[in-house]
């Protein structure tokens, strides 16, 4: 349980946590008020209650937003400012009104204000409590680049950077001296989950010359890091769509809405099952295989106007802003997983 918590803490769920503890305290203190009746006696303290149940509330609609945009595809993006900003106005009316209100216990029970701001309070602590969930018990896939913090490798930047459509610059790397433990195809079929190995058709033997970002964006040449796919995403016009064709791009992401794996549709069969073409992981192999037939998160997919999925690699001159190696981290775990980046 206390390791649970410290998990929950980490700076990157720092907010969410605040946000589920702030809602309890204030179901709390409503249910209270609900029974006893309300007071008013310290109106600076209502005040700072009011102003910190809308702050919750515009936190935690804006992720309910991306979360539902993630996993739908169908939300029109304008709506992500839309719906919280709505929400807000309503949630901070409510609180203001009842940090207003002064009324016995049998007044308060029958009060509208009062019967709003406790769903309102009670909603977000679930939400809230929801989306902890969701990160103490999010998947954690074998095959992610746990190789990128092993000991016996390391990853050196490239003597190239890649350009996106809009100009902005992309590190790329290679990775050097690996070792393997395990052969991408036996941990495939070992994978928990399913036995993925029945369900894969190898396409390239395993090679450390890419990861599969880079397989998709750079041809194979380069390893691409997770953090930068979703810039290449904005800066060259991909769109989410809810009907894959053959060509499009797909991406994995995880119940955090991180981005695990991406991979290129090949085929779209009769029955509906996309067939996926990537390659798995930095060391792995490259494989032809159902989108729902791999260890990395639910599949999304992507159009863009451009011709192809490939980046402008410049040669010659690497960038100022690229570092020399990706530092190693150390792992939690007895497999090598290491706990932060999920690529």
């Amino acid at each position: 349980m206390y390791e649970s918590i410290l998990r929950m803490t980490e700076i990157a769920w720092m907010p969410m946590f605040v946000a589920f503890v702030t809602s309890l305290l204030l179901s709390a203190k409503y249910s209270v008020q609900l029974l006893l009746g309300k007071q008013n006696r310290f109106r600076a303290v209502e005040v700072l209650c009011a102003l910190a149940g809308t702050a919750v509330v515009c936190f935690l609609t804006r992720d309910a937003m991306d979360w539902w945009y993630a996993h739908s595809l169908m939300m029109p993006r304008p709506i992500w400012g839309v719906v919280p900003i709505g929400l807000a106005i309503m949630a901070s009316r409510l609180h203001f009104q009842f940090a207003k209100l002064k009324l016995p216990a049998c007044d308060v029970r029958s009060s509208s204000v009062v019967w709003g701001v406790m769903l309102c309070s009670l909603g977000t602590t679930l939400w809230a409590a929801h989306r902890l969930h969701e990160e103490e018990h999010r998947d954690v896939d074998v095959l992610v680049e746990s190789e990128y913090r092993m000991q016996d490798g390391s990853m050196r930047a490239a003597d190239a950077h890649a350009m996106t459509d809009r100009g902005q610059v992309v590190r790329l790397f290679h990775w050097q001296t690996p070792q393997y433990s395990v052969p991408p195809l036996a941990a495939a079929s070992t994978t928990e989950g399913g036995d993925y190995a029945t369900m894969l058709i190898t396409r390239a033997a395993a090679s450390t010359d890419s990861n599969c970002h880079g397989w998709v964006f750079t041809g194979g040449k380069y390893v691409v890091l997770s953090e930068m796919v979703e810039t290449i995403l904005e800066n060259n016009g991909y769109l989410p769509v809810s009907t894959p064709q053959t060509g499009d791009l797909v991406v994995h992401r995880s119940r955090t809405n991180e981005i695990q794996h991406t991979g290129v549709v090949r085929a779209v069969l009769d029955d509906g099952t996309v067939l996926e073409e990537s390659k798995w992981g930095v060391w792995g192999g490259r494989f032809l295989h159902p989108t729902d037939s791999q260890p990395y998160g639910p599949a999304s997919y992507y159009r863009s106007p451009r011709q192809g999925h490939l980046l402008t690699i410049v040669s010659g001159e690497q960038h100022t802003a690229a570092p020399t190696a990706v530092p190693l981290e150390p792992t939690d775990r007895a497999d090598g997983v290491p706990a932060g980046q999920v690529q």
